[in-house]
């Protein structure tokens, strides 16, 4: 009995400081909330209905650990650590509709792989490959993308919010309909994408290359577009509010009625369009 409190305390108490520092404080609070409730009921009844004293308090301390542990869930995954598929091979495998959380999938090929309508959560897709993919209506939520080759891809309606993507490459996609908040693309290629219709919003595109893109009706908002690469770019009633573009380059970038109100175009020569 007494080993048995020892390794319940000791895992509950693990528990919590685990989820705490993953930012998990809502289940923590529950788990020790339904603990403490289930010891505030069981006290009075050891203690005093059955006549335990003491005894009847230490008695109740078992079942209260107990009752904190479905409160915990999740949490050997943690402790285990990430499913990992670093390196496979997943070129041409459908996906659609899929779920992926908290996946390693470093240096994984993707190359023609479906993911369409798939939603992923936390997985690390760092210099993986994915040409000739299909990401329409794929949801993206704190991924590492950083350095992924994601050419030559169907990514219509795609969602990404808080994700690394810095140095991806999404050259020649079909990014229309894209909506992306809160991440990082610095120095990013989007060279020839499609991105009519898309929304950007509080994003760092810094030195990004947008090169020959077609922007059309897109609002890209709030967001750090700094020595970017606009030649060529088709931004015809695009809106920027609130956007930096300092030093951007824009020789042969079409604009029709496109809004920059509120963007600082410090250093941009827009003397070649």
């Amino acid at each position: 009995y007494p080993i048995t409190v020892i390794y319940l305390v000791a895992f509950t108490n693990m528990a919590y400081a685990i989820l705490r520092g993953e930012g998990d404080a809502k289940r923590t609070m529950y788990a020790m909330a339904g603990g403490s409730a289930v010891n505030a009921a069981l006290d009075p009844i050891l203690i005093y209905w059955a006549g335990m004293g003491i005894a009847g308090a230490a008695y109740a301390t078992v079942p209260a650990l107990l009752a904190a542990v479905p409160g915990l869930g999740g949490l050997v995954g943690k402790l285990v650590g990430q499913a990992t598929l670093a390196a496979a091979d997943l070129s041409g495998a459908r996906l659609d509709g899929a779920r992926l959380s908290g996946v390693d999938l470093r240096g994984t090929r993707l190359d023609a792989a479906a993911l369409a309508g798939a939603t992923l959560v936390d997985l690390d897709l760092t210099v993986a490959t994915g040409v000739g993919h299909d990401l329409a209506g794929c949801r993206l939520r704190r991924c590492k993308l950083a350095g992924l080759d994601l050419s030559a891809g169907r990514s219509q309606g795609l969602r990404v919010s808080d994700c690394d993507l810095t140095g991806v490459r999404l050259g020649q996609s079909d990014l229309t309909g894209l909506q992306c908040t809160g991440s990082t693309l610095t120095g990013a290629s989007l060279a020839g994408c499609t991105l009519e219709g898309a929304g950007l919003s509080d994003c760092r595109m810094e030195k990004a290359s947008l090169r020959a893109a077609r922007l059309k009706h897109a609002r890209v908002g709030d967001s750090d577009l700094s020595g970017a690469d606009l030649q060529a770019a088709e931004l015809g009633g695009a809106v920027f509010p609130n956007t930096r573009l300092t030093g951007a380059r824009v020789a042969r970038m079409t604009a029709a009625g496109a809004s920059l109100a509120g963007c600082d175009l410090a250093d941009v020569d827009l003397s070649g369009l």
